[in-house]
């Protein structure tokens, strides 16, 4: 066997390997293990994009403190992320929904791209440790964005990055504009999702 053979067999397996939730899909016992597990790579998925603009962290004692004597600007703070969060979440549900109508029944489709939109926001809430006033925030602001785009698949795929882009244009760069566009559009927005891993999984369970 040449090293040639040897280095095409080791890229075969990386890429026909499931990452890390592709393999959690497979430990997965139960449909709505599945889709808490979905759930989470679609915050993730979502979470990685915001990380591409370099928003203000702060710490939980930080903002705690910002929301106890500056809470105009706690909450400014807090929407910032809520509505890229929210925006973002769309985008990568979008594509997920596009995914499973090819793949599962039109019900299924439906059923599971809204709960895994609800189970990220749940996720997001746990991870981030948010108060109930800030998870109500957040809740509002996802039932928002459902809102404003109604049935979501429609929208085209340009208005919903530049809608993301529009809200956050004075705090971000031009470099990080390039950037997202280059993540979202040249690249597989749904890698960290693995839809197929999960698709293939729900068949299994549901039988």
């Amino acid at each position: 066997m040449t090293e040639n053979e040897i280095s095409l067999q080791d890229l075969y397996s990386s890429i026909s390997s499931p990452r890390y939730y592709g393999q959690k899909y497979l430990d997965a016992d139960s449909e709505d293990e599945l889709l808490l597990i979905l759930g989470e790579a679609c915050c993730i998925s979502a979470f990685s994009l915001i990380n591409i603009f370099k928003l203000p962290k702060r710490g939980r004692i930080i903002l705690d403190f910002i929301k106890a004597f500056f809470p105009k600007r706690y909450h400014k703070y807090l929407f910032l992320y809520n509505f890229s969060f929210s925006q973002c979440l769309i985008y990568i549900i979008q594509k997920l929904k596009a995914i499973l109508k090819r793949e599962l029944s039109e019900k299924d489709a439906e059923r599971i791209s809204s709960t895994a939109y609800a189970c990220a926001g749940s996720f997001l809430v746990v991870a981030s440790k948010y108060s109930e006033e800030d998870k109500k925030m957040l809740f509002n602001e996802m039932e928002k964005r459902l809102y404003d785009y109604d049935k979501y698949e429609t929208i085209e795929e340009k208005i919903l990055l530049k809608n993301i882009i529009k809200e956050l244009d004075r705090n971000i760069t031009h470099q990080q504009i390039v950037i997202f566009f280059r993540e979202t559009i040249e690249k597989d927005s749904l890698y960290i999702v693995e839809p197929f891993r999960f698709i293939e999984r729900f068949k299994e369970v549901k039988s």
